[in-house]
């Protein structure tokens, strides 16, 4: 490995961050970069949903914007007024020459190498495939159970949200007489259904809105609720599974989802040091920590 090191230190970590200003206009920039390689014209031959001057949001743009969700419809126009907003606002900072700027051009630039990296460490993670087997997500739980333990008062619920109250209350009524999935299985592909979830565990302070909050702790385990509205235009049901008091272990079954996620993230970090580490070796690169080195000609 070619590495000069002109100083002592006691270590030396590489890490792949975001530096704060980056992060805090990433997603601005990055809709800055789509837009100078956007039309500026109508499109030829394909419907458009909204316009601002002679900029257009075509409705396969729209459609990759909302992608697969069984939500997408309660959420396009939202997406739309979105996309309005921030092209208005583009458009006027172009018009004040903000493009223009040397902070925007150097967070451009910044942005862009980010960009670059993010891409290539999901290049790399799709390479590898990396996976995990059941049998190893359940011995990391088991190795690491403290980790696992409720920070907060835990509540795991079934919950599912209607645009039609009627359909919600029979929705209710069949639930009552049966379990959650057979409930579900009588009213699949049912398209007055919003979003469903079921089993899912949240704390305290993730319980929202307020009034479903409110419900959840006042059910008993098994319970199931009125309906009630917690969002404009949506009826809910919601089915109280399990509690667990703040410093009770969480089931395995509750948790195996966030087990995953960290056992793969650990798997992934592994991997990209290893990659670093391979880096190091077929490259040239010099530390100096003590002094300014200017480039030989």
């Amino acid at each position: 490995m070619n590495l000069q090191t002109h100083s002592v230190q006691s270590s030396l970590k590489v890490k792949l961050i975001f530096s704060d200003a980056a992060h805090k206009y990433f997603f601005i920039i990055l809709f800055a970069l789509l837009n100078f390689t956007g039309c500026s014209k109508a499109p030829e031959k394909k419907e458009y949903v909204a316009r601002v001057n002679d900029k257009y949001l075509t409705q396969e743009e729209l459609d990759n914007m909302l992608g697969s969700s069984e939500n997408k419809n309660f959420y396009k126009n939202e997406i739309i007024r979105n996309w309005i907003n921030n092209e208005l606002l583009y458009q006027k900072a172009v018009k004040e020459g903000i493009t223009n700027d040397n902070e925007y051009k150097n967070l451009v630039e910044n942005s862009k190498k980010e960009l670059a990296v993010t891409l290539l460490l999901n290049k790399i993670y799709a390479d590898e495939k990396e996976s995990i087997d059941s049998k190893e997500v359940e011995e990391y739980y088991e190795q690491n159970q403290s980790d696992f333990k409720a920070f907060y008062d835990a509540y795991v619920i079934n919950l599912i949200r209607f645009n039609n109250e009627d359909k919600a209350i029979k929705f209710r009524s069949t639930l009552i007489e049966n379990d959650w999935n057979r409930a579900l299985n009588v009213f699949k592909g049912d398209s007055s259904i919003i979003s469903t979830s079921a089993k899912h565990i949240y704390y305290d302070y993730e319980l929202q809105p307020p009034v479903l909050a409110r419900i959840v702790k006042e059910l008993n385990v098994n319970e199931t609720s009125i309906v009630f509205n917690d969002e404009p235009g949506a009826f809910s049901v919601v089915q109280l599974v399990s509690e667990f008091p703040k410093g009770s272990q969480l089931p395995f079954e509750f948790v195996k989802e966030e087990v995953e996620d960290r056992l793969l993230a650990n798997k992934k970090d592994e991997l990209i040091k290893h990659y670093i580490k391979e880096l190091y070796s077929e490259n040239n690169i010099e530390i100096f920590t003590n002094k300014v080195v200017h480039p030989q000609k």
